[in-house]
């Protein structure tokens, strides 16, 4: 009986002692329910650098201080540190971990090459005051390779000949001059130049008219001009005919080529302005060619032979010594840039008596011609002369209102 009594006080002690510890303070400490990272995805250049931090929480959300293991699933990607520095390695993805009592959080870290260079296009472009040009930027690794998905910033370094804005390249004309807008990517910059220029107001064309044998060419010179009649430089002109089968014109050059006898418009245009010029295409006269000379009201055949340099002077020789008609032989020089042989011409007949006309041809006194040979076939080239007075020595007769247009040398009767 006594024994039994002894045992059962010593279960009792050991059952209070289960219970006491049982109720004393959990020497463990709270749970981790779960941890949260300061980022969850982040872009890195190679050599760049990302510090991550991890929070474990308990089930209330409470802050729980415990150890956190850092890892990554790429190292050749991306290293972690044990205190959670990220350093990219190479271009990829890697996702880094933080593990503290069983429980885990990640971050996607992806690892771009660098920028090492931008190209900016155009290099150089042109744009009038409140207009508009685009430029774009390309961003390139190392190796010279497109880079894609880069932020770009834009800047001018003279905001008042022309602004840019910040985002998309899109470059206004403000005033006349140059600007140079600038590209940045990483650190990396490129830029380009920008000119704003004034529009075309107007375009001179000189010679405003010329003349032009067939065959032969003219050059034609373009100025465009601003508003206030000043010269703009650097501007593009291009050329045009009205009748090309007169003339034609380089588009580039401005150079007329006669194609036939007549008259043609030359224009030149530049930024939607024009200027033109007439041009008179002739008839080259070398060659041979018959008239008449009416002497005293005989009309006399006679027969030409005609020269023309590229000038448009000419020089002939002719035979006159039908009968009933004064003979001999004569020259003749003049210019030609009508079609015909000009009223400035000079007639020379061999012999010992000559008469000096001073004046204007009038309708008894007139050189008339329309040339024969090429270009003109069937054309006839008539003196007209209504007398003259046969006189020993050189005596002059003058005519109102006169320039010297003829000498003509007679012989002997």
């Amino acid at each position: 009986m006594k024994r039994t009594r002894m045992l059962l006080t010593t279960a009792l002690l050991a059952s209070t002692t289960v219970w006491a510890a049982c109720g004393s303070d959990d020497p463990v400490g709270p749970t981790v329910s779960s941890v949260t990272l300061n980022v969850t995805s982040a872009t890195l250049s190679v050599g760049g650098s990302l510090q991550l931090t991890a929070t474990a929480l308990d089930a209330s959300g409470n802050v729980v201080s415990v150890t956190v293991a850092w890892s990554s699933s790429n190292a050749a990607v991306a290293t972690v540190t044990s205190t959670g520095l990220v350093t990219a390695v190479a271009a990829g993805t890697a996702a880094i971990t933080a593990t503290a009592d069983g429980q885990t959080a990640s971050a996607t870290i992806m690892v771009e090459v660098p920028v090492a260079s931008v190209d900016v296009t155009p290099v150089t472009d042109s744009v009038f005051p409140g207009l508009t040009v685009t430029l774009t930027a390309t961003p390139r690794d190392a190796g010279g390779n497109p880079l894609t998905g880069r932020a770009v910033t834009w800047a001018t370094d003279n905001g008042s000949v022309a602004t840019v804005d910040a985002a998309s390249g899109v470059v206004t004309g403000v005033s006349a001059g140059m600007a140079t807008i600038t590209a940045t990517a990483e650190g990396q910059t490129g830029a380009a130049t920008i000119t704003v220029q004034l529009p075309v107001a107007s375009v001179d064309v000189t010679p405003l008219a010329a003349s032009v044998r067939v065959g032969l060419t003219v050059t034609l010179t373009a100025t465009p001009r601003d508003a206030g009649g000043n010269p703009l430089t650097g501007r593009t002109v291009t050329w045009a005919s009205d009748n090309g089968s007169v003339a034609t014109v380089d588009a580039a050059s401005g150079v007329v080529t006669g194609v036939s006898a007549g008259v043609a418009t030359i224009t030149a245009t530049s930024e939607g302005q024009s200027g033109s010029a007439a041009v008179t295409v002739w008839f080259g006269v070398t060659g041979s060619w018959t008239g008449t000379l009416n002497s005293g009201g005989t009309i006399c055949p006679l027969t030409q032979s005609l020269t023309e340099d590229a000038t448009g002077a000419v020089t002939g020789n002719g035979e006159l010594f039908s009968p009933g008609c004064i003979p001999g032989t004569y020259t003749l020089a003049g210019t030609n840039n009508t079609g015909m042989v000009a009223d400035s011409v000079d007639i020379f007949w061999t012999g010992m008596f000559a008469f000096n006309f001073e004046g204007t041809f009038d309708g008894t006194d007139t050189i008339a011609g329309v040339i024969t040979g090429v270009g003109c076939p069937g054309c006839t080239f008539t003196f007209t002369r209504a007398s003259f007075i046969p006189i020993r020595g050189i005596p002059t007769v003058r005519r109102e209102g006169a320039a010297p247009v003829k000498n003509l040398i007679l012989p002997r009767n």
